[in-house]
């Protein structure tokens, strides 16, 4: 009868041992989800700096480009030229 005792004794222990590390593990899910949630809105927010940078950075370029302020003033007149022809080709078209 001891030894059923006994047995008994050990298998309760052995129960609150795992509800306990249940319960420790159940925490650092909701912790680590948490931190995930959070990971992913800094993800996301740098994601939108980084392509507001990026269209930020050809404003820029496109305006240094047609202020000719970036020694490619061959370029700008270049672009210049190609939208001239193709302003011409629609007036072509309109005049039709």
């Amino acid at each position: 009868m001891d030894e059923l005792k006994s047995l008994i004794d050990r298998v309760e222990e052995r129960v609150v041992s795992l509800m306990e590390k249940c319960d420790r593990m159940q925490d650092q899910n909701a912790t680590l989800l948490h931190q995930t949630h959070d990971l992913n809105q800094l993800v996301e927010k740098q994601r939108q700096e980084m392509e507001a940078l990026t269209h930020e950075n050809k404003m820029l370029r496109m305006a240094e480009s047609l202020a000719g302020t970036g020694g490619g003033n061959s370029e700008t007149r270049s672009k210049i030229n190609s939208l001239v022809r193709e302003i011409d080709k629609c007036i072509t078209l309109l005049n039709r």
